[in-house]
């Protein structure tokens, strides 16, 4: 995994991009968010591409 875009206003719960030989997979965007961890805009700033 590579973090695509860490969020400021949210450490600790990146986007990440996954790497791998099988296309269904290469290039899948995870969000790495547990729990209390982030805003309550977390899924739509990295949605809208925000930083936060």
């Amino acid at each position: 995994l590579t973090v695509r875009m860490p969020l400021p206003a949210s450490p600790g719960s990146p986007l990440c991009v996954a790497h791998s030989r099988i296309k269904a997979i290469d290039g899948l965007e995870i969000a790495l968010k547990g729990g209390q961890v982030g805003t309550d805009r977390y899924f739509s700033a990295i949605r809208d591409g925000v930083g936060g």
